[in-house]
């Protein structure tokens, strides 16, 4: 929260609130908002609301300052379209922060050893509640967000990496081992910070 706060102001949407743990945060750290709004299908949603089955989000366009959406895209068949309804959704000049996980990190150590059960893959003999519908890299994050800058009147304002702490002398070593950066990323990272901001007029983004 602390590293987003100057992007998370006046009317939030929290989408896939859960149990509203970024307004607690704002409230703790004193962050500004205007309002706050949480949708979820679970948890203590402002509006509980299936974005599995939305079509489109009950909200007029450009209706909020800034949207959050933590580790949920990853959760849906309909990624691309609850995309594009955040995009719609957030004022010109407003900022969308996003984050998805990094789904080789979880499952490298599981292939390589031929043994062990992944949490949101596998073949469970019942169907689970939840899942991850997509599995991706640190490489396939970034490319996604830099394609909807092409979709959208959207710019990348800023790219967080996030890995788990590690001594600093394993991680340089590890480094050494791969061949770029990137590589490193895709095998270590753990998760994706995004933010991007809504740019032109008014209006900008409508029919997405």
């Amino acid at each position: 929260m602390q590293r987003f706060r100057e992007h998370l102001r006046g009317d939030l949407l929290d989408v896939g609130c859960w149990k509203r743990g970024i307004e607690h945060a704002a409230d703790e750290q004193n962050v500004g908002l205007a309002s706050y709004y949480g949708i979820d299908i679970g948890g203590d949603p402002t509006q509980v609301i299936d974005l599995e089955q939305c079509d489109r989000l009950p909200f007029d366009d450009a209706s909020f300052d800034a949207i959050i959406c933590t580790e949920v895209l990853e959760h849906l068949d309909h990624c691309h379209r609850v995309f594009d309804e955040m995009v719609r959704v957030c004022r010109p000049g407003g900022a969308m922060v996003i984050s998805l996980p990094n789904c080789w990190r979880t499952m490298r150590s599981r292939v390589v050893r031929g043994r062990g059960t992944p949490r949101f893959y596998g073949l469970p003999p019942e169907k689970p509640e939840d899942r991850h519908k997509w599995f991706f890299n640190v490489t396939d994050v970034v490319d996604f967000f830099d394609a909807q800058t092409k979709r959208h009147p959207l710019r990348v304002v800023h790219t967080h990496v996030q890995e788990q702490p590690r001594n600093a002398v394993a991680r340089g070593l590890k480094r050494v081992c791969h061949a770029s950066q990137r590589a490193y990323l895709n095998r270590y990272a753990d998760s994706v910070w995004v933010v991007l901001e809504k740019v032109g007029g008014p209006g900008a983004g409508e029919g997405s």
